[in-house]
């Protein structure tokens, strides 16, 4: 979703670190490797940020990295719980899991996907966060991000 924005408003877009990392071979072997790719992630959104007329689409955020923690490995690091508190973005996008699952070698969760929504939401909630939901299939669900973006920008 957010490539496709990115490419829509020709703002930079800011791939997911963790899949990057995972696909060169590595390993999460704990908590703590996600906080660093937090940290990691956190500084290719700024290395973006030098670059953008408007604004950066972005794949992922430390709130992400922060529930994989807790799924995983049942930690909640203090720093990746900070990270994921206060590293604020402007409008962040919840993609409802009302799409059909998709296998990947990376992904783990096929039959908790509304569970780690509502986590996500919880949180989103919790924190404060500027948030919408999208939700719909294939042009729907585009257009209801488009929707929601366009707007957004035109405000600030």
């Amino acid at each position: 979703m957010s490539a496709f924005l990115a490419l829509q408003y020709q703002d930079p877009w800011v791939e997911e670190y963790a899949r990057v990392f995972l696909n060169q071979g590595q390993g999460i072997r704990d908590a703590g490797t996600l906080v660093s790719l937090a940290h990691i992630q956190i500084e290719w959104e700024n290395l973006a940020l030098k670059d953008a007329d408007r604004v950066v689409f972005c794949d992922t955020d430390p709130l992400v990295l922060l529930i994989w923690a807790h799924e995983k490995f049942r930690k909640r690091p203090p720093e990746l719980v900070a990270l994921a508190r206060h590293h604020r973005y402007d409008l962040t996008l919840l993609c409802k899991p009302d799409l059909d699952w998709e296998p990947d070698p990376l992904r783990e969760n096929p039959h908790d996907r509304d569970k780690l929504f509502d986590l996500y939401l919880d949180h989103v909630n919790k924190f404060r966060f500027n948030y919408a939901i999208v939700e719909g299939l294939g042009e729907a669900r585009l257009k209801k991000a488009l929707a929601t973006v366009d707007p957004f920008l035109k405000a600030h």
